[in-house]
């Protein structure tokens, strides 16, 4: 399917952008600033209205 739109997309000189999955884990470790992280994780989830295709969707932290 996404040759496809490509190919579409060729005769035309139009910009595209293919989203081809957003997992994209959140990984905090033991000895990061949590309030820091955590504001980061907020920034990624709501920046660009999810429209980037890259918002954390998960978070783990990391025992010691």
């Amino acid at each position: 399917m996404e040759r496809k739109i490509a190919g579409m997309a060729v005769g035309q000189i139009k910009p595209l952008l293919l989203a081809l999955g957003d997992k994209v884990p959140f990984v905090v470790l033991y000895d990061d600033d949590l309030e820091a992280a955590f504001a980061a994780a907020a920034f990624g989830a709501f920046s660009h209205q999810g429209q980037d295709g890259m918002p954390p969707n998960g978070c783990s932290l990391a025992s010691q």
